[in-house]
């Protein structure tokens, strides 16, 4: 999947410049022109009916030498660095678009009438997003500190995946029958359906827990 690629002006592509190579090695990370003849972008439709993810196939695509970022052949460290800022940071926004969401869903219990036990379960997802909160906090210092994102964002990008998701979930309880209708302003069901995607995107939740296991809680490596 490449988020936004139908829109993008550029991409980055890791490719193997050393056929002999096996595993990390002979990985070379490149910019490539999204407009650059023999790119193709074919959009895929998700469940909501959008499609902000993308196949892109590349046929005989020539890319400048001045495109290379790092040294050739040394991409995959160079990915690795990408991706630690990604979700070194990430966990920043996620967290406060969740924080939204929650008060959405706060405004909702109060309008619909929510169960003690409904209460209870929205009552847990703010506890949830205040330890995350600090979580965040302590990636912040890691980075002012270093200068480089360390693996905790893991931690954050998992836990708002399946947050997000049992927050739409309750918002659909909430609603009841009226959560099987779906019209232009259905927000919760969209909400809802969209979510199905985030314990996918940005790295699946079975790959962020490997990561906190080895790199967090230094277990031993699974395999």
């Amino acid at each position: 999947w490449s988020s936004f690629a139908h829109i993008a002006d550029w991409c980055i592509l890791v490719t193997r410049s050393d056929p002999d190579s096996e595993r990390h090695a002979g990985l070379t990370y490149l910019l490539v022109d999204m407009h650059a003849p023999g790119v193709e972008v074919r959009p895929l439709r998700q469940i909501t009916g959008e499609a902000e993810f993308n196949e892109i196939f590349f046929s005989g695509v020539e890319v400048p030498v001045e495109n290379v970022v790092g040294e050739v052949g040394g991409g995959w460290q160079v990915a690795m660095t990408t991706l630690l800022h990604e979700r070194g940071t990430l966990g920043f926004a996620l967290t406060a678009g969740l924080e939204s969401q929650i008060r959405k869903l706060i405004a909702l219990a109060r309008q619909r009438g929510a169960t003690p036990v409904q209460r209870d379960a929205i009552a847990r997802e703010w506890i949830g997003l205040q330890a995350v909160r600090y979580t965040n906090y302590r990636s912040l210092t890691t980075l002012m500190k270093t200068g480089i994102p360390g693996p905790e964002g893991s931690g954050a990008k998992l836990w708002w995946s399946e947050a997000n998701q049992r927050v739409t979930k309750l918002a659909l309880e909430l609603l009841g029958p009226e959560a099987q209708l779906m019209d232009d302003g259905s927000y919760w069901q969209h909400q809802q359906l969209r979510s199905r995607g985030n314990t996918i995107e940005a790295g699946t939740s079975e790959i962020l827990r490997n990561i906190i296991a080895e790199r967090v809680l230094r277990l031993p490596r699974s395999r």
